[in-house]
């Protein structure tokens, strides 16, 4: 039998914050001398291990540049860090006006992000909203990613909700697939405005069950 109310389970990047700033990207590519679009590959390419917690920034980093053939000195490393921490951190207001209206109402939040360990430090140490959340679930702390099964599992188990008694929200289909697979509600997101037309209608069935 379906919880009178649903708990929230929200990922971060490009849901609670605004898509990176690409005049910071286009710094880091600068930086590496790397066409925008290899770049890209590079960046991606590395970063399921950077978010697992298994490579150190020196190591991501490392690997990035060397698929350009070039090598950082510790300043270019302590730089790109810089920056790609700048680019992820700018604040959703609206998601984040949405989360506080949620909290507010006594629903149950969770964070749960696919982040490694200097998103972590920026995390807890530049930011005023966590408190909104019951728990933040972190992937470099797990050693787990999304959309691995194990992740959105102790997810469910650090909430002590049942999978279909939760509503999960992520920018990417993938992970919103896997959370449906093991019978959570999934919302794919794109922006705020479409958030909460999507949730206004899945309360509003969660109130007539």
């Amino acid at each position: 039998m379906t919880v009178d109310r649903p708990t929230f389970i929200f990922d971060f990047g490009k849901v609670l914050t605004l898509n990176p700033n690409q005049a910071i990207v286009d710094s880091m590519a600068h930086l590496l001398g790397a066409p925008m679009a290899e770049y890209r590959k590079a960046y991606t390419e590395h970063r399921g291990e950077y978010d697992r917690g298994t490579l150190s920034s020196v190591d991501y980093w490392g690997l990035v540049a060397g698929d350009f053939g070039k090598r950082l000195a510790s300043a270019d490393v302590e730089a790109l860090v810089k920056l790609d921490l700048e680019s992820w951190f700018s604040t959703n207001h609206e998601t984040i006006s949405l989360v506080r209206e949620l909290k507010t109402q006594g629903y149950k939040l969770f964070l749960l992000s696919n982040m490694n360990f200097a998103g972590k430090e920026r995390f807890f140490s530049h930011n005023e909203w966590d408190v909104y959340f019951d728990d933040v679930i972190l992937s470099c702390d797990l050693g787990l990613i999304k959309p691995e099964p194990a992740i959105y599992q102790h997810c469910l188990a650090r909430t002590g909700a049942r999978a279909e008694d939760c509503i999960f929200i992520d920018d990417t289909p993938a992970n919103v697939r896997a959370a449906q697979n093991l019978g959570m509600c999934g919302i794919v997101f794109k922006d705020c405005k479409g958030l909460r037309s999507q949730l206004k209608d899945q309360l509003d069935s969660w109130s007539v069950q």
